[in-house]
């Protein structure tokens, strides 16, 4: 509901992966190099984790290594561990 009638974000960057759980979306809005602003949409059945992503990408390099480590990072329940390290690890190596 909130990208076809709320926000539309205007963002710079747009990355997709599609995992065995579900495809994520992250849209990133960009400032001298870090990261302003940031989006997570996911088309998966347990969407709750998704929600803290955004939240820790903000105000940090824009950089795979740092943003895989801050996705790492992030403190959720066992069932939901690994999503996030799958994520991580796709991020971990990417080129920008």
């Amino acid at each position: 509901w909130d990208w076809i009638y709320g926000e539309s974000p205007s963002f710079d960057i747009q990355l997709e992966k599609r995992f065995d759980w579900g495809e994520i979306q992250l849209l990133l809005k960009l400032k001298n190099g870090k990261i302003e602003k940031a989006w997570a949409y996911t088309d998966a059945m347990d969407e709750l984790f998704i929600k803290a992503i955004p939240e820790n990408l903000v105000n940090i390099q824009f950089d795979s290594k740092e943003i895989s480590f801050n996705i790492k990072n992030i403190q959720t329940t066992d069932d939901r561990k690994k999503m996030i390290l799958d994520i991580a690890e796709w991020l971990k190596n990417k080129k920008f």
